[in-house]
């Protein structure tokens, strides 16, 4: 079976932490959590909606002293950008699933590497997509 990336929509949404979570030198007591609404296609008329979310921890992928929690969320957030343009570019016709992924997942790596993004960075950005491309996909 193949699959295709129809649009990507994102949403962020602000919580707190029930207890703070130490980890480094970061203590994160709220943070925004991103999700990530992506619809999919068969290519044969068939569509489905996946669905896929993470907390935008600083400090958790870039240990870089240099950048504060403003940067670091941006930073999430731009890998995720990375990733939603990728994966719209690579998945605008159907392919298999696997095949789908490794462009996708390559292609955010080499645009997150443009911004200058460490390699962790670009991989949560890519991990963003794959799971909404997984929970659609399985639902077609």
């Amino acid at each position: 079976m193949k699959v295709g990336v129809s649009t990507i929509e994102f949403y962020v949404r602000n919580v707190r932490t029930r207890l703070p979570f130490k980890y480094g030198k970061a203590v994160l007591t709220a943070t925004p959590v991103l999700h990530v609404r992506m619809e999919v296609h068969d290519g044969e008329g068939h569509s489905s909606v996946g669905y896929s979310a993470d907390c935008l921890p600083p400090k958790w992928f870039d240990k870089d002293p240099e950048k504060d929690f403003k940067r670091n969320v941006e930073d999430l957030l731009l890998a995720a950008n990375c990733g939603m343009k990728s994966y719209l570019e690579v998945g605008k016709e159907p392919e298999f699933f696997f095949d789908l992924w490794l462009k996708g997942y390559s292609k955010t790596i080499e645009r997150s590497g443009t911004h200058l993004l460490n390699g962790l960075t670009g991989s949560f950005g890519a991990s963003l997509m794959e799971r909404a491309l997984l929970d659609g996909f399985s639902k077609l």
